[in-house]
């Protein structure tokens, strides 16, 4: 009822419920959908035993994952805004990283690496994995680092190097033994 000079007048609003109760039928649909979205993304996360950061452009960790902090000995929040490459051993390892971190700025391809770090605890792993460059709207920028421990293939592999050089050891101690042999007939023969 609205008392206007001339006379009083009712106003009637009137509303398509029916759409409105559609369109709210669609976001409660879309709310759920991301709402199981997010909890498999969750649950895939929790489970996947492969490491995930986000290092900005120096290098500097914005985002780890639970898998990530495991595999690096620390917790999450003690991981964001630590220099990754300074868990890296110096020398070859660090460098490498650094080298395929600058090549992921640059071009956007992805870039394999392995490398050693040295674990809060003191003692060394080896990770193999892969950088790449991402942007994601305005929220997320940098280097996608994906990685997982090889410490166990490493150390077979250098086990297995160790035991090739032994063999080369005893193969030439082998050899030298049968040249000496061979000399020492000669010489005995015409004697």
């Amino acid at each position: 009822r609205v008392e206007l000079t001339e006379r009083t007048v009712v106003m009637v609003q009137f509303r398509d419920i029916e759409r409105e109760a559609l369109m709210r039928s669609d976001l409660v649909r879309t709310e759920a959908n991301l709402s199981r979205t997010e909890a498999r993304l969750a649950a895939f996360l929790r489970n996947m035993a492969e490491g995930i950061l986000v290092l900005d452009d120096d290098h500097a960790i914005t985002y780890a994952s639970e898998a990530a902090a495991a595999q690096l000995g620390c917790p999450v929040d003690e991981l964001i805004g630590a220099r990754f490459t300074e868990y890296c051993r110096p020398g070859p390892s660090r460098r490498d990283v650094e080298e395929a971190l600058r090549r992921t700025g640059s071009d956007g391809g992805p870039q394999s690496m392995r490398y050693e770090v040295q674990l809060p605890d003191g003692s060394h792993r080896w990770y193999s994995g892969s950088a790449q460059h991402i942007e994601i709207e305005d929220d997320l920028e940098g280097s996608l680092l994906l990685f997982h421990d090889v410490t166990e293939h490493v150390e077979a592999e250098q086990e297995h190097q160790r035991d090739s050089q032994y063999l080369n050891y005893l193969a030439r101690y082998n050899a030298m033994g049968d040249m000496a042999m061979a000399i020492a007939h000669e010489l005995g023969q015409p004697l």
